[in-house]
């Protein structure tokens, strides 16, 4: 590396062959050029030699400030160091600022557009961003996903109202912003804050109408803010009506849960009116549902029916004696009393020969589906016309069915049957 590279004296002394020249200004500053111990060297006629008076080749002067300040009390020690530099020798950037002050350079203020820390890189000037969103160089683009200009403002977080947002700042980030537009007319608006740790938050809104303006501004310890805005006092979904919250923290970790939600008072006449709709919607379907179910139970009704008719037409078919009693008549019986004679019913033969006569003995009994009724058929002895029994030539006999109650039936043949043993062990006795 040439001598004339070297920017202070300390490390133009480490190049073999280079010697430091210092300008007389008793700040430091200087040039680095080839030499000797006895005096730089003279390349060309054109190039001046160092006086040797300020030509420094095995040490430095002693006061080195960089072109920033002078030496005052202690030789080596720089007082009131210029141009924003700092340090024993002026040769770093004050705080802030960012640059190389060495020979006399100055250093640039720190420029993080308002969204980083006061002190950025002294050697790049990168700035560490404290806004949440807010990323580049110089904190000057908003990340994805982010709304806004950090020039001009700041970046914004979106979000839809109706939805529950959580979420964390960072130790390093000191401010976070969120912006919520997704409104509906209408409604009213909701708006609920909870911190678990102290923060203070402004809240505004703006449209394409109206400026900035601040609905509350203040902090926000461990609790719960909440606030209700009337659509009656604000036009919420015109004009790109926006709400916006601002978060500030002292840099310490804190979780917020952000919540804009929309809601309207009740409105009786549409509670009654729904109601109503509701409940006559309801009757329909009952009416619907009892029309089916009537439906259904007279399709099984038929159903039960055929079932019933096929079991009847199949079912095997029996022998039954039966014991035709005589008609007895008095002999003076006239033809009119005779017409009057009730039918007199056949009764099948019984090992009992003892069983009254006249009670019906049904053949067949048919039990309904609820097993409570039934359908009983019997053989009725006709009239005889005053003789003992039926000519040929006539018909005697026919078949009848009665809808009965099978509980009844039984109970009274039981009756029956009791009564005829009485009398059976009376005659016995006798």
């Amino acid at each position: 590396m040439e001598c004339s590279a070297r920017q202070t004296c300390s490390q133009c002394l480490l190049q073999p062959a280079c010697g430091w020249c210092d300008d007389g200004s008793d700040t430091g500053l200087g040039v680095c050029r080839e030499g000797a111990l006895s005096g730089s060297l003279q390349r060309s006629d054109n190039a001046t030699v160092c006086p040797a008076a300020s030509w420094y080749f095995a040490d430095c002067p002693e006061c080195v400030c960089n072109g920033h300040s002078t030496c005052i009390a202690v030789p080596s020690v720089c007082s009131n160091c210029t141009g924003n530099t700092g340090g024993l020798q002026c040769e770093t950037c004050a705080a802030g600022y960012w640059g190389s002050p060495l020979l006399g350079a100055h250093c640039e203020q720190c420029f993080c557009n308002n969204h980083g820390q006061y002190e950025c890189n002294q050697t790049d000037g990168h700035c560490t961003c404290t806004t949440v969103g807010v990323v580049g160089d110089t904190c000057s683009r908003c990340s994805d996903n982010y709304i806004g200009n950090p020039v001009s403002g700041t970046c914004f977080q979106p979000i839809l109202s109706g939805f529950i947002y959580t979420t964390t700042i960072a130790e390093n980030y000191n401010k976070a912003n969120y912006a919520c537009t997704s409104l509906k007319t209408g409604l009213d608006v909701t708006f609920q804050l909870r911190c678990n740790g102290a923060a203070w938050f402004n809240l505004t809104w703006m449209d394409d109408l109206h400026e900035e303006e601040v609905l509350f501004s203040q902090t926000c310890s461990g609790g719960i803010f909440k606030a209700k805005f009337s659509r009656y006092d604000y036009n919420f979904a015109e004009n790109n009506f926006t709400f916006l919250l601002y978060i500030h923290s002292d840099n310490t970790r804190i979780t917020l849960t952000i919540t804009f939600y929309q809601s309207s008072p009740l409105d009786i006449a549409l509670f009654f009116a729904t109601f109503l709709g509701c409940f006559l919607a309801l009757l329909v379907v009952a009416a619907l549902s009892w029309k089916t179910k009537e439906k259904y139970d007279a399709y099984r009704r038929r159903q039960i029916r055929c079932i019933e008719m096929e079991k009847m037409a199949s079912r095997p078919k029996v022998d039954i004696l039966l014991l035709f009693e005589p008609n007895e008549l008095d002999a003076d019986a006239d033809a009119q009393s005779v017409s009057h004679i009730d039918l007199i019913p056949v009764c099948q033969l019984r090992s009992d020969p003892q069983a009254p006569p006249n009670r019906i003995v049904p053949v067949v009994v048919e039990p309904l589906v609820d097993h409570q009724s039934g359908v009983i058929t019997t053989f009725i002895q006709l009239p005889t016309g005053g003789v003992p029994y039926t000519s040929y030539d006539q018909v005697g006999l026919a078949i009848g069915s009665a809808l009965v109650t099978v509980t009844t039936m039984l109970k009274d043949e039981d009756v029956s049957v009791k009564d005829a043993n009485k009398a059976n062990k009376k005659e016995t006795r006798a």
